[in-house]
């Protein structure tokens, strides 16, 4: 099974998990790839999405693990149980030909 760890720091990830809603955080999944990307909270992603609503017409969201909100243990369970299942394999990786083209 594969693992992952805040990238930048423990204490950086501990920021994170302390206020979820507010920010995100980088983790690296330590398979084959080493894979980085974020992770950030449904409360985070959404309130980031409604910004689309109002004046600004856009959003920019990078390759993102999105964990339903919860405590900071909730959080790491949510992202071990993402990582156990493979469910951050496909980042930066091409569509295989079995997966319907977008």
């Amino acid at each position: 099974m594969a693992s992952w760890r805040f990238l930048e720091s423990e204490a950086d990830g501990q920021i994170w998990l302390n206020s979820p809603a507010k920010t995100w955080a980088f983790i690296e999944v330590a398979d084959a790839d080493r894979q980085r990307l974020m992770v950030a909270t449904k409360a985070w992603a959404e309130s980031h999405i409604n910004e689309v609503k109002g004046p600004r017409t856009w959003a920019v969201f990078a390759a993102m693990l999105i964990v339903p909100d919860g405590t900071p243990q909730q959080l790491r369970a949510s992202i071990d149980a993402a990582v156990a299942m493979g469910a951050v394999r496909h980042f930066g990786h091409p569509a295989s030909s079995s997966e319907p083209a977008a």
